[in-house]
């Protein structure tokens, strides 16, 4: 027993099964028993290439706004007809559940596409020096006080298509377990999720084998505490081999996860885009209420139904608003957001008519945010489009909620109609999560860096309006929104 086993010595050993072990929680049994689980489930939207912005948030003056400590805020109830271009009549049976976010910023003065944004509170690159390797859904994957005990999936990553071509657009999500910057992958097709987590006949099958391979580990076990407690092997040794039990031990509890009874229907094979988006939705909504998860990602990759429509949303959107579809004042990109929009209503009516065994809907249960890497379409990663939904208890929705300090300081005066305004960090919208989550700075914060987030990539210019939002108060939650 001198030589050192490996997982994938153990691997090859299970007589040739494979194992995949998505998630493994901390080994210290200490911490599993201290952790208490939080009621709300995490779901977060990403779209890209930012949106119109004159055509995002509802037409209002600072006159109709209410000043509160830290926003300027407006009841969703109190507007008349369409909340906005973006926020049709879709909108209106959640409108008591959403909050529309204005004024949260990048800290990043590098203005590149990066998918990883929203989720990562960093505009740099993920896996470069700069960047900020970990995710908000990995962070909560891998934390013990979220999962104090493991679900089917630790996170459900889709990005729906049925050629799986959008390859670039898959990277949002980075593994926080040791070195920063490891992307973690994603499911493309609807019909493997259905039969990998919902189809009856297949979870069966795998229970089955399952069972087969915890005999194996069950028989494992027993020699090792036939070992353990021989006299001859040496105090190395037992730590040797009490390390690669603990894998065993996990990889165990892994196999025993028993799926709820619980299944969707057979989404078979959508025909266009926004059945395709819709259908994956009801895999997550199905994977949320069956508690086979407590976290689902889902981006929303740029193309819609109409074949007629541009072939290539990133050329149109770097048009922003001056990139009008033909005989329209409406821009390709203002058309393309609403689209994104009205997938992300779908879904939120989708969360709010099921049930969920915590009392209340799926959504009243459920923290869902949007994402996006752009503001306007030509990389400005300023006041980015934000939307929060459900979190109830923990989240003040049924509102806008303007950030943006006064007197307001323009960025982009040079452009008409686009002129952006500096905000507060981004980043504070992800503390917000993370804390009505039930994590505290402890458990978001790693490797030595402060809240969460890059907040040192700024134009040097802003650092006097920024500083009141940096330095001690990063771990700052977003003012009138959390409740806590």
């Amino acid at each position: 027993m001198s030589s050192k086993i490996n997982r994938r010595m153990f691997l090859k050993g299970m007589g040739g099964y494979t194992l995949a072990i998505p998630f493994l929680p901390s080994l210290s049994s200490i911490a599993h028993a201290q952790a208490t689980s939080p009621t709300l489930k995490f779901s977060m939207v990403l779209t890209h290439f930012g949106r119109d912005y004159g055509r995002w948030y509802p037409d209002l003056t600072d006159s109709q706004l209410t000043a509160t400590p830290g926003a300027y805020i407006k009841k969703l109830s109190e507007i008349s007809g369409p909340i906005s271009h973006n926020f049709g009549s879709s909108f209106d049976s959640v409108r008591d559940k959403i909050a529309i976010l204005r004024g949260l910023d990048s800290m990043n003065a590098e203005m590149v596409h990066n998918t990883s944004l929203p989720t990562t509170g960093c505009s740099s690159l993920a896996s470069a020096a700069s960047g900020f390797g970990y995710s908000i859904d990995a962070v909560l994957e891998e934390s013990a006080k979220f999962y104090p005990s493991l679900p089917t999936r630790g996170a459900l990553r889709v990005c729906p298509h049925p050629e799986k071509t959008w390859d670039d657009f898959q990277a949002w999500s980075f593994t926080s377990k040791s070195t920063p910057g490891q992307g973690l992958g994603y499911d493309w097709s609807v019909q493997n999720v259905y039969n990998e987590l919902l189809n009856p006949t297949n979870v069966q099958a795998q229970a089955a084998r399952n069972s087969k391979i915890r005999g194996a580990t069950n028989l494992v076990m027993e020699n090792f505490r036939q070992m353990m407690n021989g006299r001859r092997i040496g105090s190395e040794d037992k730590r040797r081999l009490d390390n690669y039990m603990s894998l065993v031990t996990e990889i165990d509890k892994q196999l025993g996860v028993v799926a709820p009874t619980c299944s969707a229907s057979n989404p078979g094979s959508p025909l266009n885009a926004s059945e395709l988006h819709k259908a994956m939705f009801k895999m997550e909504a199905a994977a949320l209420a069956c508690g086979l998860t407590k976290i689902t990602m889902h981006s929303v990759i740029h193309n819609n139904d109409n074949p007629n429509d541009v072939s290539t949303w990133h050329d149109v959107a770097h048009g922003g608003y001056q990139s009008l579809m033909p005989g329209s004042d409406i821009s390709w990109l203002a058309h393309y957001s609403k689209w994104n929009m009205e997938l992300f209503a779908y879904y939120l009516n989708l969360l709010d008519s099921m049930a969920d065994v915590n009392g209340g809907t799926l959504l009243d249960n459920t923290l869902v945010m949007t994402g996006n890497e752009d503001g306007s379409g030509n990389h400005e990663h300023y006041d980015l489009p934000v939307v929060v939904a459900g979190a109830k208890g923990k989240f003040k929705t049924g509102y806008f909620i303007d950030y943006r300090p006064r007197p307001l300081l323009a960025l982009l005066p040079g452009q008409p109609k686009q002129i952006f305004f500096a905000g507060r960090p981004y980043n504070g919208a992800l503390v917000t999560a993370f804390k009505a989550l039930g994590l505290t700075e402890t458990d978001y914060q790693k490797f030595g860096l402060p809240g969460f987030g890059r907040y040192d990539q700024h134009r040097p210019d802003l650092t006097e309006h920024y500083r009141p939002f940096v330095g001690a108060r990063v771990n700052d939650t977003l003012p009138f929104l959390y409740t806590g």
